[in-house]
């Protein structure tokens, strides 16, 4: 039975020919339609999670370090995203496995810690930690995050 391959308006003809040759159907989505398109619905999703979490994070955030959110980001994203084969698996679930949220703890993106400063590093009557932002957990590293 053959394939149908709906691609983007903007398809390579190669990639037409392609499915051809291999006995598939395809169909292009209309120009300017992109909620008709899979891709571009999902490429929408995830900048709006990224905005919002850019957006409740602390007003003493960089900015400019908007990047290091972004596996935070997928994270989350895939951990409320189910998946089309089994419903009710999320799309982290199906690709890496259950994720423990007591090995691995989440916390809003961009949100000001104060980070503990390592006794042989700091001195002697020095402040215990420093001011940070929280951008994501360290995956590995038994309940530790990263800023």
């Amino acid at each position: 039975k053959p394939t149908l391959f709906v691609l983007a308006n903007e398809c390579s003809n190669d990639l037409k020919i392609s499915i051809i040759k291999n006995n598939n159907n395809y169909q292009l989505i209309p120009p300017y339609q992109h909620r008709r398109n899979a891709a571009e619905k999902a490429i929408r999703t995830c900048k709006n999670h990224l905005i919002s979490g850019l957006a409740t994070s602390d007003p003493t955030f960089p900015i400019h370090e908007w990047d290091r959110l972004l596996n935070q980001c997928e994270i989350t994203l895939n951990l409320l995203r189910s998946i089309i084969v089994q419903p009710k698996l999320s799309a982290y679930a199906y690709l890496f496995g259950e994720f423990d949220f007591n090995v691995t703890p989440l916390a809003p993106p961009g949100t000001r810690v104060i980070a503990h400063i390592k006794p042989a590093v700091r001195g002697t009557w020095a402040p215990h930690g420093e001011h940070a932002w929280y951008i994501g957990p360290s995956m590995e590293h038994y309940r530790c995050v990263n800023c």
